[in-house]
């Protein structure tokens, strides 16, 4: 699975494909640990938010 770089996804997104390739690498990385279903809800959306704070990336990170 594959996601465009410049894809933006976030709570109530419909854009299963990508949604489904976000929670796949997040599972693969140890972050997401819910199932597998292309919906962005709060499962996701915590574990994407640990992902960037791990990374120190994503807007809490953004010194501008």
């Amino acid at each position: 699975m594959t996601m465009n770089e410049k894809t933006i996804l976030r709570i109530g997104s419909t854009e299963n494909q990508n949604i489904k390739a976000l929670q796949y690498r997040l599972k693969s990385l140890g972050y997401y640990k819910g199932s597998i279903d292309g919906k962005y809800g709060p499962i996701t959306r915590s574990a994407v938010t640990a992902y960037q704070k791990s990374k120190k990336i994503g807007p809490r990170w953004n010194s501008s």
